[in-house]
């Protein structure tokens, strides 16, 4: 509909006013499509279907943005919250709420569910909390921030543990790599916190 529509003609007339409703419809879409084919089932591990559906939701979203206001509004607050101070920790908490929905969904497929997936959820949910707090308190913790830092990078030093033990959460794509990126971020967080910045 969406290429009917960028064509000239009768059809992109008639499809014309409904680009909105569609580009936001086919974004929910694969919002959740995304969730259940790559947090669910069938497509956690690396894969043809893994790299569609995110490539899916990618360019769903990118048509979203040029068709809906709505979606233009979310994206210029997203994007200016990231390029603020902040920054590092919006990516952070939103990378840890990725490893939390992971391991919530491996502690409820896991059929003998163990601490791996249990203290992941752990970790996010410090993590995410921590770090959404300094994005929403951001001048009032602003004295606290090395502190901050050098906890969150302890924090997922020692939540990196839960890669290395076999599990459902480990065996993810989502979850082994939201972690990883989760690490990094505290890393880049300490790193900018330590040459003062």
């Amino acid at each position: 509909l969406l290429i009917l529509a960028a064509r000239p003609g009768a059809a992109a007339a008639t499809l014309s006013p409904f680009l909105p409703a569609i580009s936001l419809f086919l974004f929910f879409w694969w919002l959740v499509g995304t969730f259940l084919l790559t947090f669910v089932e069938p497509f956690e591990t690396l894969s043809n279907g893994y790299f569609s559906a995110w490539a899916a939701l990618y360019l769903s979203a990118r048509a979203a943005r040029i068709h809906s206001v709505y979606i233009v509004d979310a994206w210029r607050r997203v994007s200016f919250a990231a390029s603020s101070a902040a920054g590092y920790h919006l990516m952070l908490g939103c990378a840890s709420g990725v490893v939390l929905l992971q391991a919530a969904v491996a502690q409820g497929m896991d059929y003998h569910p163990g601490w791996p997936a249990t203290w992941a959820v752990a970790v996010a949910v410090v993590s995410m909390g921590t770090s959404f707090a300094v994005v929403l308190a951001y001048d009032a913790l602003e004295p606290n921030l090395r502190a901050v830092a050098w906890f969150l990078g302890i924090w997922w030093l020692q939540g990196l543990i839960i890669t290395f033990v076999p599990s459902h959460f480990s065996y993810t794509t989502n979850g082994f790599v939201s972690t990883w990126a989760s690490l990094t971020l505290a890393s880049l967080i300490l790193a900018e916190t330590i040459r003062g910045r």
